[in-house]
């Protein structure tokens, strides 16, 4: 066993991916017991990373809280350190991570509350202290896999996305995340449980706000995608191409529209989107690669309800 991990680890940034208060007339609030002193909670933990240099390392820690009949919310901790990995990805590593990251998401439930006039008499919904170590074993196993991913393909590394402002390259990357967003959480016309399900088996969560944020970073300058971030965002962006073509377009104009994607930008999002993802194949079978991961086609109509 490593000695025990004494470093400083900087918190750069806290946000709140998203906050949804339940309605009286929600299926889950309807069918599920509680009561006003003890009401229903459950904790959903994630995480993603990147390697910025050698033993410099970006946490990207997701943690989701349900409570009903109250709400539910998603709150991001963006935490730097500086560490080998053999010390980091390892349990006593982590849990010290893992507690800022449940303590971060707790403070952000609970202001979130108050400033949406909920009342809730509860002042806890986890005890940090206890939970903080569960979560290391998977991370640890979700590391260790990308990292053998990363040995058997040499070019992992090398095959990033850049992007430099321009007023086609925001829409496309702000776009494929307004549509998205409607499909996976905001817009109810949807079955955004189904549609979370299906479309996190092809882009992990944790991955998929990773690069809706990095993307959300090109109006203020170039963005650099890592390897597995410019793959996970390729399938983003056909995904939603795909969306506005066919059945589910009429279900997402008046939402999209209002939210700034306009019928001609939605053009040109289109014609654009449609040249860029035919350009990364086309360098791709250049290269001699092979993504399975883009190779596969996906009827993204069919497959989201």
């Amino acid at each position: 066993m490593p000695e025990p991990l004494i470093v400083v680890a900087n918190v750069v940034r806290q946000l709140t991916l998203w906050f949804l208060p339940y309605e009286p007339t929600d299926p889950e609030v309807i069918t599920t017991d509680y009561n006003s002193e003890k009401l229903k909670l459950s904790l959903l933990h994630n995480y993603d990373y990147e390697r910025l240099a050698k033993d410099e390392w970006r946490l990207h820690f997701d943690v989701e809280l349900d409570v009903l009949p109250l709400a539910r919310i998603k709150v991001r901790t963006v935490i730097e350190i500086v560490c080998p990995k053999e010390r980091l990805f390892h349990t006593e590593g982590l849990t010290p991570l893992n507690k800022i990251a449940l303590e971060t998401a707790q403070k952000a439930f609970f202001d979130h509350c108050k400033s949406h006039g909920i009342n809730t008499a509860i002042t806890e919904i986890v005890d940090a202290n206890k939970k903080a170590k569960d979560f290391a074993p998977y991370m640890i196993e979700q590391f260790h896999i990308r990292q053998k991913d990363a040995l058997s393909f040499p070019k992992w590394n090398e095959g990033g996305l850049n992007f430099t402002p321009g007023n086609k390259t925001i829409l496309a990357a702000l776009g494929t995340f307004i549509i998205l967003d409607q499909v996976l959480h905001l817009n109810k016309l949807f079955d955004l449980k189904h549609n979370q399900e299906v479309f996190h088996a092809v882009v992990p969560e944790p991955a998929y706000y990773t690069v809706k944020l990095k993307c959300a970073e090109l109006i203020k300058g170039n963005i650099h995608l890592v390897f597995i971030h410019n793959v996970m965002f390729q399938i983003c962006f056909d995904c939603a191409i795909q969306l506005l073509l066919d059945r589910h377009s009429d279900t997402l104009q008046p939402s999209i529209i209002k939210l700034g994607l306009t019928a001609e930008k939605q053009r040109i999002f289109v014609e654009y989107g449609s040249q860029f993802i035919r350009r990364r194949r086309d360098e791709l079978k250049k290269s001699g690669s092979r993504i399975l991961n883009l190779e596969q086609k996906r009827d993204w109509n069919s497959l989201i309800k």
